[in-house]
């Protein structure tokens, strides 16, 4: 890989995260991609599709980027206490793979749920922001809590009619060393809440129909999991410096020459655009994609429940 010249305050504060990551399981540490060029902070330092679909396409046909998760669909409920998130945080439920969000979006349910995931999130330290390389550093503290947790039992009595965050997200995920590489679109709607005048069927009926007529953004994010690729890792791949993968990404991230040279471009839009068309019914909720694979939630259970190299083999065998 052919890397950047990143100056010192950069390469210092990932050394420091990463770090401090190894030493504390409840760290999250990501590299957000936030385009600054002109064009871009006109539309809020949007990734665009072109940028998006270029680097999807890269990744596709590199040989060191293993696919880890194609398609994998999830509905993030994101709750914000009244306070700033650095000081108190807020609360992410995350419902993973299509058929059990299909099953909320129905019934509006988490108890029944078996894939749902709650996790109380906070800024650990200041958002390190970067203009001239196009990149955010984000250092998270995430606690992971139940259903029955004492401290979000009361979100979830008022679930309906609190003010709330949906994002409806379909991810293509890439391990590289020990980073996975995140390529997101979601369709996001806030301020999401039942009024006391809306039945239940009017409240998701509205909810719905929001989500549907959203625009589709994306995202491209980089987190540093050491504990997930050193488990997936063939003991034969090649190792890579933080540097070497960022100065990567961010190469392909500000270059439009793949765009006019990559002839397969247009199959990678062409399979990967259609996404995240949801109906409007209430009774029976259509999600699109139809591809789904090994997602996040199953992977950490994965590293946390299987004890033996032997019992692994067969996981091992999903990311060949």
């Amino acid at each position: 890989m052919t890397s950047f010249q990143f100056p010192a305050r950069i390469l210092n504060t990932i050394s420091e995260y990463e770090e401090r990551v190894r030493s504390d399981p409840e760290l999250e540490f990501e590299f957000v991609i936030k385009p600054t060029d002109e064009e871009q902070k006109k539309g809020g330092y949007k990734v665009s599709s072109q940028t998006f679909f270029t680097t999807l396409s890269k990744y596709m046909e590199k040989n060191d980027a293993r696919i880890i998760r194609e398609d994998h669909v999830s509905l993030d409920i994101i709750i914000q206490n009244d306070k700033k998130i650095k000081e108190d945080g807020n609360y992410r439920v995350t419902i993973s793979e299509k058929h059990f969000v299909k099953k909320f979006l129905k019934n509006m349910q988490l108890e029944d749920i078996p894939t749902v995931s709650i996790i109380k999130k906070s800024l650990e330290e200041p958002v390190y922001k970067d203009t001239d390389f196009d990149v955010n550093l984000n250092l998270k503290r995430e606690k992971e809590l139940s259903l029955d947790d004492a401290e979000f039992s009361q979100h979830l009595i008022t679930l309906d009619t609190t003010k709330k965050t949906l994002r409806c997200k379909v991810r293509t995920s890439f391990q590289i060393g020990n980073y996975i590489l995140d390529l997101t679109r979601v369709k996001q709607i806030k301020n999401v809440f039942k009024t006391h005048s809306q039945t239940d069927t009017q409240y998701r009926a509205n909810m719905l129909k929001a989500l549907n007529s959203e625009k589709q953004k994306y995202e491209i994010e980089l987190e540093f999991s050491p504990n997930i690729c050193e488990f997936i890792n063939n003991e034969n791949e090649q190792s890579y410096t933080t540097e070497d993968i960022l100065s990567d990404l961010l190469k392909c991230v500000s270059s439009s020459e793949i765009l006019e040279t990559n002839t397969n471009l247009k199959g990678i839009k062409n399979k990967y655009n259609d996404l995240l068309s949801i109906s409007h019914s209430v009774v029976s909720p259509h999600l699109s994609p139809q591809v789904n694979s090994l997602d996040h939630y199953n992977l950490k259970n994965i590293i946390t429940t299987i004890e033996t190299k032997s019992k692994s083999n067969k996981y091992y065998d999903q990311f060949s």
